[in-house]
């Protein structure tokens, strides 16, 4: 905000604001927020809906990191 005055700052905020996570993470970093969300929605399956903890369920996990159902 100093070197550029606070309406380039609020433009860059406003910028910010309007990228989609994904846009601005490194590959490696979207790897590991993909795979700690598998991971949670894992054990969370696991836990609460042991029913539903099927070889489909754990492989579409593993695959697309969100539940089928």
């Amino acid at each position: 905000m100093r070197l550029y005055g606070k309406d380039a700052a609020d433009q860059a905020v406003r910028g910010l604001h309007m990228l989609a996570p994904t846009e601005v993470l490194d590959r490696e970093t979207r790897r590991k927020q993909r795979t700690r969300s598998a991971d949670r929605t894992r054990a969370h399956l696991a836990a609460y809906d042991p029913g539903r903890n099927t070889w489909l369920n754990r492989a579409w996990l593993s695959v697309f990191g969100v539940r089928l159902y």
